[in-house]
């Protein structure tokens, strides 16, 4: 009985979250999470359970519904910085990931003649893992690389594996 009452909740939150982000900016709305769960779990009433919350974020990231009405989007620095100011830790889906990927490749192949700054080096530093990859990471890369000390000052703990790398573009 309480698998098919699930299957039921589910259902219904993935339905909510399907209509609702057909007329919302899904990044600027999750950000106020509060406000996308009441949306989202409407139908459900009071009786909202910490597993419906954990679905719900389970769709909006796991499942890809940070494309908005069909397209993949970069999330911009200003919607990143309104996150962080409301304390939200903000995942990635996986296009972004894999855009970001992409542009280190191609980062590595241009500089090809500096080997003191590999990707692998860099990857290393960041403590990358794929599946955690986290919006810090991406807010550094929409800069360009340029400005790795915004990325220090907003993860201090990384300080000790980022310093060696500078101000240096890679």
């Amino acid at each position: 009985m309480g698998d098919q009452e699930s299957e039921i909740r589910e259902t219904i939150i993935t339905t909510a979250v399907t209509d609702w982000l057909q007329d919302s900016n899904p990044f600027s709305d999750i950000v106020f999470k509060d406000g996308l769960l009441r949306d989202v779990t409407a139908e459900l009433g009071d009786d909202i359970s910490e597993n419906d919350v954990e679905y719900v974020w389970k769709l909006m990231t796991e499942e890809g519904y940070f494309r908005h009405r069909g397209k993949s989007r970069r999330i911009t620095t200003t919607e990143i910085d309104e996150a962080e100011e409301l304390g939200v830790e903000t995942p990635m889906d996986s296009t972004v990931q894999e855009e970001i990927l992409q542009e280190l490749k191609e980062s590595e192949r241009e500089n090809v003649n500096n080997p003191e700054v590999t990707r692998s080096d860099l990857l290393e530093a960041l403590e990358y893992d794929p599946e955690t990859i986290d919006y810090n990471l991406f807010y550094c890369k929409s800069k360009g690389w340029a400005d790795v000390q915004s990325f220090i000052e907003r993860s201090p703990w990384r300080w000790a594996e980022i310093t060696k790398f500078g101000r240096k573009r890679v």
